[in-house]
């Protein structure tokens, strides 16, 4: 991503926003796994990598949320079923609402654009109620990359990028073409609420290796740490910034601070102010008592050693 100061301009809404002061971008976040669903898994509940049992045991941010007041929405660029579908899809049922834009499973991974979900935002946030959660579910850059994007976001080719043959080049290629329409996807995205008392995060879970080693290509077990170092961008209206002046001061406090998001669950509690019994302020980010020197386990690996 160009915002985070890649040789190539990948992210320029991005990082007109950046430059803008309008959003953070976080510097050294990681992710759990490198694949979706042990990440799903973690992503939204009290489950974590130091964790004993399944995921389903534990508590949910949807279930949390709900009681708390809040109108959750749940709408997904992804499939609905299948191996790859039915943890996201157990989210889903949870929430308030939940669309897809495919009603197809595991086996065609032929997802339309992203953009496809621009619909279903737009009908849902037509019926906003006082308090609102989306999950905005995307492909985003994932193999195939060349289906990740229209043609008409083939900008850069096989001459833009460095690999031991053309072969390497052009799946580089595809890779940041498929970046770059995510790029305009997100602003999109952010236009939509550009009016309203909103605060988007943004964060892959997990990353590719795009022959960043000189041999490999997307994201497995015991693969390279390339899989698991993700982007993590926060934008916040200008009407949030006035109204929680003390949420936008930790929102920027936190950008360098060292984390993996396993934790997710209590990061976005602190910061909407809602406190459970399993809610734990030192694995927030957003929190002064955070504790930076959590050891990020990734893989089996000690991140912070290893890297």
């Amino acid at each position: 991503m160009g915002i985070y100061d890649y040789d190539l301009p990948t992210t320029p809404k991005m990082s007109k926003r950046y430059a803008n002061s309008e959003l953070q971008r976080f510097t050294d976040v990681i992710s759990p796994e490198p694949q979706t669903i042990p990440v799903v898994e973690r992503l939204f509940t009290f489950y974590d990598n130091e964790s004993e049992g399944k995921w389903y045991f534990y508590k949910n941010i949807f279930d949390i949320l709900h009681a708390a007041g809040y109108r959750t929405v749940w709408l997904s660029n992804q499939e609905p079923s299948g191996i790859y579908g039915n943890v996201p899809h157990a989210y889903a049922e949870r929430c308030s609402e939940y669309e897809f834009t495919t009603i197809e499973g595991s086996h065609i991974h032929q997802n339309g654009p992203d953009e496809n979900i621009l619909p279903l935002l737009d009908r849902h946030i037509q019926m906003p109620a006082e308090k609102n959660f989306y999950v905005l579910h995307l492909m985003g850059a994932h193999a195939k990359y060349t289906k990740r994007y229209p043609q008409a976001f083939s900008h850069f080719d096989a001459d833009d990028e460095n690999g031991k043959n053309e072969a390497q080049k052009q799946a580089r290629a595809a890779y940041d073409n498929a970046v770059l329409y995510d790029d305009r996807l997100l602003d999109q995205i952010i236009e939509r609420f550009e009016n309203e008392d909103a605060i988007l995060i943004f964060v892959s879970d997990h990353g590719e290796d795009v022959y960043d080693d000189g041999e490999h290509i997307g994201h497995y077990p015991n693969g390279s740490l390339h899989q698991f170092e993700i982007p993590m961008l926060i934008w916040t209206s200008e009407r949030f910034k006035n109204a929680h002046p003390d949420i936008q001061a930790k929102i920027d406090d936190a950008v360098h601070r060292s984390y993996m998001t396993d934790d997710m669950i209590h990061s976005l509690l602190d910061i909407l102010n809602i406190k459970t019994p399993e809610f734990d302020r030192t694995r927030s980010i957003f929190n002064s008592d955070f504790r930076e020197d959590r050891k990020r386990i990734c893989d089996g690996r000690d991140y912070d050693t290893v890297r």
